[in-house]
């Protein structure tokens, strides 16, 4: 125990003793584990401020005598060490932070030199920023360096933020200070897994910026306090849509391209941080969760501000090739069952945002959301389970785009869009059987059962899909019920569905699907349209004239006169159509 009143001297011999002795067991191979906390907490005993000797010269003189001792002794450690092996750490003790703040600017830059070195000493320099006295340069290095890791940029951009000086210091030195935060806030919350405390704080600061108001004409609003920092991201991308559509409401087109150029520039680091926990072998599920709920709600907002047709570097082909289509372009490389969970909660907002494109008009476009039906819809269960806790399939949530005209051009798209791929896809070809050609049949019933879809969708559904179900039912499939049933479920609701234009393309289909088929299989063709004639008297009445124009050209062919096979078919066709309008007419 030394007295009160020791001079600054005699404890400088002691630190400088004490230091020799680390020294000594280092070199002998001790752990320093105990004798290097004993050491730090000496100094920092006596050189942390306590109540009352802030503005004590003794004290003073104390911790400055002591300081360059105590650095000097930290950089002499850490150069002996070879390996860094011996608990060297220890030194660096969580108080370094309290003496930073009761130090004055000469010291910090002490303080901060030596800590350089120790950071360079254990990752070399071309792996590490550098660390200095400057406050912009440590701005630039803790709070926007993707080198550092996001807790640490949260904690110290909360401490910035909460300094109404410190930020109108940054303010001066950085131009563009409100986008750089913005920017790493967003880098901090797809890295950071709510909920947490301190996330929402800076969540909470950041949405008060005012520039960020400015830009989004008033449209942001905080959420209720409480809220974990996914709801504030959310919050910022709903209100980036807003922003938008009232400037392209007045025809701004300068607002909203430097509204399009302002987010992305938020969203610049935005893609190397999805990545990296993508890629990451330690992600948990919640992690992975966290990224596509973030990202499934940018596409759905901000989609439109995300993509230009020609213009290379876009955001969102890198988004898409990173989160939704690697398996599409890497089949030999799928997504994990915890990649797969988390984008299937979050597939319909990626395909809401796509869909409020023109896709029709633009190949990439058009051929990444087919890519995506295809590859998706057979990966996905259309059956539920709350024991396998199984939800709706992904493609089907994709449907409940809520209410407006809008939202009925994007079913309406969607729709077609799933015709033509499952067409292309799913549907047997000249008799080759499909491996998904079930589900892709199950899917459709789905569709027709869960949207009750318009006259446009239902004509959609009958111009792709009929002809070639028809076609399929003439092969002897393991699947010819499922094809029936859908069959059956189309024509029985289309009766009240289709106008007489759509009504004239059903009958022109199944007029053209007898004459590729009369002539190699009659008896399959009529008794199709016997089913047909069942459930739409008035169709198969109306193609009559055609279907006998058909009937005569096969005749006609074979070149033996009339075929009394086809004679009998026809008439035994007619009556039947008679029979089930008079059984209608009854009922």
């Amino acid at each position: 125990m030394l007295a009160a009143g020791t001079s600054p001297a005699k404890l400088s011999v002691i630190m400088r003793g004490m230091f020799a002795s680390l020294l000594a067991l280092q070199a002998n191979g001790v752990d320093l584990a105990s004798s290097a906390q004993q050491v730090a907490h000496w100094f920092f005993a006596h050189c942390l401020e306590k109540a009352g000797k802030s503005s004590d010269s003794s004290f003073l003189q104390q911790k400055a005598a002591l300081l360059p001792l105590f650095l000097e002794g930290v950089a002499d450690i850490f150069d002996a060490s070879p390996d860094l092996g011996k608990s060297e750490h220890v030194l660096l003790a969580p108080e370094f932070g309290q003496l930073l703040e009761q130090s004055s600017p000469s010291e910090q830059a002490a303080i901060l030199r030596t800590l350089q070195d120790v950071i360079e000493r254990v990752r070399p320099s071309n792996l590490s920023m550098p660390v200095r006295a400057n406050f912009t340069s440590l701005f630039e290095y803790f709070g926007c360096s993707t080198q550092v890791h996001p807790r640490v940029s949260c904690r110290f951009l909360c401490l910035v933020l909460s300094e109404s000086d410190a930020l109108e210091e940054l303010a001066r030195r950085i131009p563009n200070l409100e986008t750089r935060l913005v920017q790493s806030w967003l880098r901090c919350c797809v890295a950071i897994v709510p909920p947490c405390d301190q996330m929402t704080r800076l969540s909470g600061m950041v949405l008060e910026l005012k520039e960020l108001n400015q830009l989004l004409l008033g449209t942001l609003t905080r959420p209720d306090g409480g809220e974990s920092h996914d709801v504030f991201v959310t919050r910022l991308f709903t209100s980036v849509a807003e922003a938008s559509d009232i400037l392209s409401d007045v025809g701004d087109t300068e607002g909203t391209t430097r509204l399009q150029q302002t987010l992305a520039l938020y969203l610049q680091d935005f893609v190397v941080t999805v990545a990296g926990v993508l890629k990451s072998s330690s992600a948990t599920s919640a992690a992975l969760q966290n990224v596509y709920a973030i990202c499934g709600q940018l596409f759905k907002h901000c989609s439109t501000l995300l993509y230009t047709k020609g213009l290379s570097g876009c955001l969102l082909p890198q988004l898409l090739d990173c989160l939704v289509v690697p398996s599409v372009v890497h089949a030999k490389k799928p997504l994990s069952q915890a990649h797969l969970m988390a984008l299937k909660h979050q597939l319909p907002q990626f395909l809401d945002g796509l869909l409020s494109f023109r896709i029709r008009l633009d190949p990439y476009l058009l051929r990444r959301v087919k890519d995506i039906i295809t590859h998706y819809l057979s990966l996905f269960s259309l059956t539920q389970s709350a024991i396998y806790n199984t939800g709706p399939h992904p493609l089907l949530v994709v449907l409940d785009t809520g209410a407006g005209s809008r939202a009925s051009q994007k079913r309406e798209l969607y729709v077609s869009l799933l015709l033509d791929c499952i067409c292309d896809n799913f549907i047997p070809k000249k008799g080759v059987a499909h491996a998904h050609f079930g589900q892709g049949i199950r899917f459709i019933q789905e569709v027709v059962k869960r949207v009750r879809p318009t006259q446009n969708e239902y004509s959609s559904i009958i111009k792709a899909l009929l002809p070639a179900l028809f076609e399929n039912l003439l092969n002897s499939s393991t699947d010819a019920k499922l094809c029936r049933e859908l069959v059956t479920q189309i024509l029985r609701d289309s009766k009240d569905k289709l106008g007489a234009g759509e009504h004239e393309s059903l009958e022109e289909a199944l007029s053209s699907f007898v004459g590729r088929n009369l002539a190699w299989s009659t008896s399959g063709v009529f008794r199709l349209l016997h089913d047909v004639a069942t459930l739409h008297p008035r169709l198969v009445a109306d193609a009559m004239s055609k279907i006998t124009v058909a009937a005569q050209d096969v005749e006609r062919k074979r070149g033996g006169g009339s075929d009394a096979a086809i004679r009998k078919n026809l008439s035994d066709l007619l009556s039947h159509i008679e029979k089930c309008r008079s059984t209608i007419g009854k009922m």
